[in-house]
């Protein structure tokens, strides 16, 4: 009996939901960027494997944005599946295939059709509360610390990435990274996220990740010039990683692969510096 009202239960909240795209395929390449446009903002999204990039966009809060990671060919990728959740409890799922020879790579979900035409409606993601006169005294804490960890840094075709301190205060988490531009090609921010996730195995297929909510940040420019540096602080409620999770940190380049995805070791976080 306790076995029968366990699947009414799980039945009942599948009911909750409209779930759409069944046999539906979305292609992908390494060359170009897949846009799946949503009718309702995207409330959750998870893909399984590590391949492929996945993120909502910067401005429209019901866009989706895919890619395949440099070095990816028909011989090392494997099929996989998307999966959406709108805010109004819609679900769609996808089989993700890879395929180089599209003309177009936009998949709109939103459509409605007006006098013959199509139109697509763009929802903007909600304005965020300007946090920055919130943490100015330990921005100003935290860019007096300097080079805590050795050889933190990567270098991407000219863009060096370089994690110089983490700080702690009242329950709350500060990083403090470097961005230095040594080419004559301007490196523009698309975004800058946090993610947890678990560590990579050599058995393991898909990818089970979290993208952690930002307080706040000091403000920085999202463009770096030739020869330019530039110092980020962002803040993030306090966190611990379990033996198997990871931290990373996802900077995307707008229009460009110079693209980093690093990990922040645990003991960056156990050992922050208490401003």
């Amino acid at each position: 009996m306790m076995i029968m009202n366990k699947i009414l239960s799980i039945l009942f909240l599948f009911s909750l939901f409209s779930v759409k795209g069944q046999d539906a395929n979305v292609a992908i390449c390494m060359s170009k960027t897949t846009y799946i446009i949503f009718s309702n903002q995207i409330k959750e999204y998870n893909v399984g494997t590590r391949e492929v990039q996945v993120h909502t966009h910067l401005i429209s809060s019901n866009v989706l944005s895919m890619q395949a990671k440099p070095g990816v060919t028909d011989k090392n990728y494997i099929k996989t599946n998307l999966f959406v959740l709108l805010n109004d409890g819609t679900i769609y799922y996808f089989d993700v295939v890879l395929n180089d020879t599209l003309s177009s790579y936009m998949y709109n979900y939103s459509q409605t059709v007006i006098d013959g035409a199509q139109s697509i409606v763009l929802l903007p993601t909600e304005a965020k509360k300007d946090t920055t006169p919130e943490y100015s005294e330990y921005y100003a804490a935290m860019e007096k610390i300097n080079d805590m960890f050795v050889n933190a840094t990567n270098t991407i075709q000219g863009v060096t990435y370089s994690i110089q301190a983490v700080g702690y205060k009242d329950g709350l988490l500060f990083f403090k990274f470097m961005l230095k531009n040594s080419t004559g090609i301007d490196f523009d921010i698309e975004y800058i996220k946090f993610m947890k996730q678990l560590k990579k195995k050599k058995n393991r297929q898909s990818i089970q990740e979290v993208e952690l909510p930002i307080l706040g940040h000091q403000k920085y420019s999202s463009k770096l010039e030739k020869g330019q540096s530039q110092v980020f602080i962002f803040v993030l409620e306090k966190i611990t990683l379990g033996k198997n999770e990871e931290m990373v940190i996802d900077i995307k380049e707008s229009r460009g692969e110079r693209n980093f995805n690093e990990i922040i070791p645990a003991f960056f976080i156990t050992d922050a510096k208490k401003l």
